[in-house]
């Protein structure tokens, strides 16, 4: 198969690739947990026996993971091509191989009998840690960059086309990018296999429990980054990369007669709707780093018959539209449009797994002695975020700064306001919840 066929098994794969990363980030997280939630629990002359035996059932068989990684790698596999003298931009195709030696070196002490040798430990200390911290250590930018296609970026009318940050060229012309795939699965796994390997080693007394807390403390601000953590985490570039449709202008969504002059027929496009769009009036979020996401049409709600919605007339000079004051069905218009992208953007975080990684970040928190994060802020909406997203709908809030509250304006306001975008009934405006309000407005 050449490489356009095997980009277009990547872009067919799409969903496959997402369930296999999303089970393979849930399984890791249920490990972690597991491992975590047993460490404190065994105790006297026999809980060495009790411990290997836990770890055992969680290692020892069949690895359902290592399936779903190949599944990944497999459909990534033409992305690994580059020249030989250039391997030191990409090293994602070890991914599998360094996973897999690392699970191999817990597996081998497993088949052997209590007391476990000295040579044993030292052997599962070293493989662990040395494997393990090639994905975050002196070359780890290789194992989370692939070989960059143009065909596997994400493109549309409304969009453009929604390129990854962070694209390096190589001396030969060929461009690198940043994805997480393989690697961040692949990297959590390892993790899960390490802090098994971590119980066993602190419970033979072969490592003290200090270093270990410094090095998974050091390892949960590689993947997030933490108020002790200046560079950027993993999981926060995968974060980054997540890009909400912007709102459009009122000049964006008046209908203009496109049709042939003289012949009396009308034809009123938009540029947010124009002709011979497979997705007209788009509203969603894409990653750019894998070119996927959810996109769906806007509801054709508004007032969109010929000439204008809202009763604007259509203006050549159609920026001179952008001028407040605003209709107040605009305004409305704009903010159910920032709460449905930004509804979407929240279900591709948990479509493709960041949830679970997200879960499995805070409890290494928790391991190391630091604060867990609590509740998910990409889970639900926040208060903050609904303010940003009415700012373009409500004149008390329109010039506040993305992010902060605005003077003068309570929960209260917000509720009544969501109500009013949702068409709420004012009879039952007393015994509308925050949820039942922000469901009613979001598209």
């Amino acid at each position: 198969m050449g490489t356009e066929e095997d980009l277009a098994a990547i872009k067919a794969g799409v969903d496959e690739l997402r369930n296999a990363d999303k089970d393979a980030l849930s399984r890791t997280f249920k490990v972690i947990g597991n491992l975590s939630n047993i460490a404190g629990l065994l105790s006297g002359p026999g809980a060495l026996i009790q411990l290997v035996s836990i770890v055992d059932q969680l290692f020892g068989g069949v690895d359902a993971t290592a399936k779903e990684l190949q599944d990944i790698e497999g459909l990534l596999k033409v992305t690994f091509r580059f020249e030989q003298s250039e391997a030191e931009h990409t090293k994602m195709q070890l991914v599998n191989s360094t996973v897999s030696d690392i699970r191999s070196s817990l597996q081998a002490i497993l088949q052997e009998s209590l007391p476990y040798s000295e040579a044993s430990l030292d052997t599962l200390q070293t493989t662990t840690l040395s494997k393990l911290n090639a994905f975050d250590h002196d070359d780890q930018d290789s194992y989370w960059t692939r070989a960059y296609f143009d065909e596997l970026v994400y493109s549309d009318h409304w969009f453009g086309r929604v390129m990854p940050d962070g694209i390096v060229s190589s001396r030969s012309g060929q461009q690198y990018v940043f994805d997480y795939r393989l690697t961040l699965p692949g990297y959590l796994k390892s993790i899960a296999v390490r802090s098994a390997a971590i119980s066993i080693l602190i419970a033979t007394g072969f490592i003290q429990k200090q270093p270990v807390l410094e090095e998974i403390r050091a390892r949960t601000d590689a993947i997030a980054r933490s108020g002790l953590a200046q560079a950027e985490g993993f999981y926060d570039r995968i974060l980054a990369g997540l890009i909400m449709s912007r709102t459009p202008r009122l000049s964006e969504i008046a209908y203009i007669d496109e049709g042939v002059i003289g012949s009396g027929v009308p034809n009123y496009l938009s540029v947010f709707e124009p002709a011979f769009v497979l997705t007209p009036r788009p509203m969603g979020a894409i990653l750019s780093y894998d070119g996927v996401g959810i996109v769906d049409s806007y509801p054709n709600e508004y007032p969109n018959l010929a000439p204008s919605p809202f009763g604007v007339t259509p203006n050549p000079k159609g920026p001179l539209l952008d001028v407040p004051p605003y209709p107040a069905e605009y305004l409305r218009f704009a903010a159910r449009y920032a709460l449905g992208s930004r509804k979407r953007a929240k279900q591709l975080y948990a479509k493709i797994g960041l949830d679970q990684a997200w879960a499995t970040i805070q409890v290494l928190r928790i391991q190391a002695g630091i604060i867990p994060q609590f509740p998910d802020p990409m889970q639900n909406s926040s208060v903050r975020e609904i303010y940003s997203d009415l700012g373009t709908a409500d004149a008390e809030i329109i010039n506040v700064p993305p992010g902060s509250p605005p003077p003068n304006v309570s929960l209260w306001d917000v509720v009544r306001r969501l109500a009013e975008i949702g068409n709420v009934d004012n009879s039952h405006l007393l015994f509308v919840s925050m949820r039942a309000a922000l469901d009613a407005a979001t598209p």
